[in-house]
């Protein structure tokens, strides 16, 4: 069982210490188990879970983890790494969510991290909490520097822990990569849909305001923009009159992109008709950037 929470889990200390004592064979089976894991979080943005005991299968897919992560690093993309990162933990978070306290308690020491009686300490909270709305502090439960959260709350925080920490580690040096791993890159590229090119959306007249600018450019940049960043910015666009295929293209740079759900939701914003928040909304959401003094950004010339 030791081997299949390491399977589970390949990111921890004692699954790399695992690896670091193995011998391992750059086979047939492990080069190909490897290139799968990296195509499936790289173009569906999952990595399938695996339930097995038997031994030599469980060594397999921890020891795929340690080669995933060289061929993710040759890949030489910012973009690549986010999206390796986030299949990565949300696989971990599925497997969390049915396991023991126990192995929750494991996986979360590797962040120093405690979750006891329903709460975390504040620090460790603000280092990890997702940027959605419903994980602002404001929101939360706060006493004697606690945070109180229920056992899904406190895993979808370790999710993030994880893909930090998988995120900040990568890429590895490419000089410590071996040959036969970087012979399988070209067969990943080719599996995979060209990179999406950095899309740009001009306004017909004056600027976009400062925060909508700042959206843009993170999003140019691949960066894994939270939930209502991604609503105001298409909320404001409608508004702004842009088609719904451009702003569902716009969307493919991010990280996690799913295009039936990104089309589904920009559809369904535009057909509600929400108003685009004001400026005190927006700040109070951490998207204001400027002192721009106005009431909304769609009033920005």
């Amino acid at each position: 069982m030791a081997n299949q929470f390491l399977a589970h889990y390949p990111f921890t200390s004692e699954a790399k210490n695992f690896v670091a004592e193995q011998k391992i064979d750059l086979n047939y089976d492990l080069l190909e188990i490897s290139k799968a894991r990296v195509i499936s979080a790289l173009k569906d943005g999952q990595i399938p879970s695996m339930d097995t005991q038997v031994e030599e299968a469980l060594k397999l897919e921890i020891c795929s983890y340690a080669v995933s992560r060289m061929l993710v690093s040759l890949l030489k993309s910012k973009f690549y790494v986010s999206r390796y990162s986030i299949a990565e933990a949300k696989r971990a978070s599925s497997y969390l969510k049915v396991d023991s306290d126990e192995n929750l308690a494991k996986v979360t020491r590797e962040f120093n991290i405690g979750w006891n009686k329903g709460s975390m300490q504040v620090s460790d909270y603000l280092a990890y909490a997702p940027r959605a709305l419903e994980y602002k502090l404001i929101n939360k439960h706060l006493s004697n520097g606690l945070v109180s959260l229920t056992r899904n709350e406190f895993i979808r925080v370790i999710e993030e822990a994880i893909r930090k920490h998988i995120e900040s580690s990568l890429p590895i040096n490419e000089q410590a990569i071996p040959s036969q791993v970087q012979a399988l890159v070209a067969e990943v590229k080719k599996a995979l849909p060209q990179e999406t090119a950095k899309i740009t959306i001009q306004p017909q007249k004056g600027e976009y305001a400062p925060c909508i600018k700042k959206l843009l450019e993170d999003l140019k940049n691949s960066e894994n923009l939270p939930h209502i960043a991604r609503w105001s910015l298409a909320v404001y666009l409608i508004h702004k009159g842009v088609d719904v295929d451009s702003i569902v293209n716009l969307f493919k740079t991010a990280p996690d992109f799913n295009e039936k759900v990104t089309r589904y939701q920009v559809e369904y914003v535009k057909k509600r008709g929400y108003k685009m928040p004001n400026c005190s909304v927006i700040m109070s959401y951490g998207l204001c950037v400027a002192r721009c003094r106005i009431k909304n950004p769609l009033e920005f010339k």
